[in-house]
């Protein structure tokens, strides 16, 4: 299962350096349709969190089955150990998923249940605080994106002032959330007002 899951985020890596866009979503989907089968026939023994989490990803951004994404997010969320940082993304890929498909209350909520997972996860002293800070900025960032695309104003702006109440000096410091956030923000002036 390990090899199928590499391969990928090794997929996904190189379309970072990729030009052809429909090429790497058509193969994504593919191998994690491919992935899914294999998860199906062992039923599930022995598949990690992560792994889930991967193959939810590629089913997802593949576009080929938002049902069976959303389906392994939640094995995701739910498949013991349960790592925070991992349930959290689960919980934002969830997200992303609701938010396409126009249910928006329940993409929105599944945003702020990621904060929830990497603020608790925080105050039970399960990991280092800045980077579970980070974690819940980025629900929030990426919650205020969709909040932004689908119009709900209020709430994204909301999100964004949460962003800088729980990231703090943390903002400035990390690249890509504050680019992220940034990003937001410009979205949010043109959309909003």
């Amino acid at each position: 299962m390990l090899a199928v899951t590499e391969d990928i985020v090794q997929l996904k890596h190189d379309a970072l350096v990729r030009e052809n866009g429909q090429q790497f979503t058509a193969e994504l989907a593919l191998r994690g349709s491919k992935a899914k089968a294999l998860v199906d026939e062992i039923d599930g023994v022995g598949v990690t969190g992560l792994e889930y989490l991967e193959i939810a990803e590629a089913l997802r951004i593949g576009g080929r089955s938002l049902n069976d994404a959303l389906a392994f997010y939640r094995r995701a969320q739910n498949v013991p150990p349960a790592d925070a940082l991992t349930v959290a993304e689960a919980h934002r890929g969830e997200g992303l998923v609701y938010y396409s498909v126009g249910r928006n209350d329940q993409g929105h909520q599944s945003f702020l249940r990621a904060v929830r997972v990497a603020e608790e996860a925080r105050d039970d002293g399960d990991a280092d605080s800045s980077v579970r800070r980070r974690d819940a900025a980025l629900s929030y960032v990426l919650d205020a994106q969709s909040l932004i695309q689908v119009g709900d104003c209020a709430l994204a702006a909301d999100d964004l002032r949460a962003v800088q109440d729980v990231a703090g000096d943390l903002l400035a410091g990390t690249k890509n959330l504050a680019a992220q956030h940034d990003s937001a923000m410009k979205a949010y002036r043109a959309k909003c007002g």
